[in-house]
């Protein structure tokens, strides 16, 4: 774990970087877990509402799939990778601040059963690029 301008990044995750996304993905048994980064929840400020896809929605790469809203914005979820919801995490129903509160832990959002992974990992930063990527993200917010 780095911290970048008072943002953690978390190295042995991927990070989907375009349009306005920060999410992050990570790998797990072959499926993909993935949520908002720590960066982009705290630009949202308090999370209150977290629209989810169904168990069983076809998601695409880089493409919506449901909302988050504070009281600040209302801002896109994007998938990181093209495949299936296989797992909605349904305690945001509830308690949607844990995307703030522990965004890499307990405030998941879905996971994906991929079907196209290893392309799709390769449009994600990684490691390094990632950390940099985050440096610049931090700076444009100053």
């Amino acid at each position: 774990m780095v911290e970048v301008e008072g943002y953690l990044v978390l190295e042995e995750l991927y990070y989907l970087t375009t349009e306005d996304a920060h999410i992050w993905a990570k790998v797990e048994d072959g499926k993909v877990r993935s949520g908002v980064d720590d960066f982009g929840q705290r630009q949202m400020g308090e999370v209150v509402y977290v629209e989810l896809p169904s168990v069983g929605d076809k998601v695409e790469y880089n493409k919506p799939y449901g909302t988050i809203e504070s009281g600040k914005a209302t801002k896109d979820l994007y998938s990181p990778v093209s495949g299936t919801i296989t797992e909605i995490n349904s305690k945001l129903d509830d308690e949607p601040k844990l995307v703030n509160d522990d965004p890499y832990g307990e405030g998941w959002i879905v996971l994906i059963e991929p079907s196209n992974l290893d392309a799709d990992l390769k449009n994600l930063l990684h490691g390094d690029a990632a950390v940099k990527w985050m440096r610049e993200e931090a700076e444009k917010a100053k």
